[in-house]
């Protein structure tokens, strides 16, 4: 599915609000056989449709970074309407942005979100698999419980704030996952 490639490779693309331009891999597109392939746009009209999506979502996650789960008249209030980037003077949390107070154009979960499910899809072979999927949800939760560092976090307080936001955002999915892991009664396997 050489689609589902390039859809990961501009998701992380689409990721660069979130993460240091240098953190980011590039998943490159492999050919292959799909109903994508078959489609009656040429490929390049394809990805660029998909570029614009995904660009067009991380530019609109941007806008409404700085509002995230206000209510109207709330937003209205704050700034009338808004119709640009605005500094997301917030408080992080796990549905937002990373950190307090972050600059225009920030992104939250929404982007961050994108970005996983891209990964996910350049290294799976192009197979939608739920277990599968399942086990990447837990495998970077834990990937991002082990980047923490013990004795940097006992020097400083804020190291472990900053650790936490990184896995506040995860952390319930990561529940779900590891329930669905283990077969629990509400998931049927």
């Amino acid at each position: 599915m050489r689609s589902i490639k390039i859809l990961a490779l501009v998701m992380t693309f689409s990721v660069l609000g979130c993460q240091q331009a240098s953190e980011v891999s590039v998943p490159v597109p492999v050919k292959s056989s799909s109903l994508f392939d078959q489609a009656l746009l040429p490929q390049a009209i394809l990805y660029d449709k998909v570029l614009g999506a995904l660009v067009g979502s991380a530019i609109g996650d941007a806008m409404g970074a700085s509002t995230e789960m206000w209510y109207r008249v709330d937003i209205q209030n704050q700034y009338g309407y808004i119709t640009g980037l605005t500094d997301a003077a917030r408080v992080k949390s796990p549905e937002g942005t990373w950190r307090d107070n972050m600059v225009a154009g920030s992104t939250t979960d929404d982007t961050r979100w994108k970005y996983l499910i891209g990964q996910y899809i350049s290294n799976s072979n192009n197979e939608m698999d739920a277990d599968e999927f399942v086990d990447f949800i837990v495998d970077y939760y834990q990937s991002q419980l082990l980047v923490m560092d013990k004795e940097s976090i006992k020097e400083s307080t804020d190291i472990l704030d900053e650790h936490l936001g990184h896995i506040d955002w995860i952390k319930e999915w990561a529940r779900v996952a590891l329930a669905y892991q283990k077969g629990g009664k509400d998931y049927n396997r």
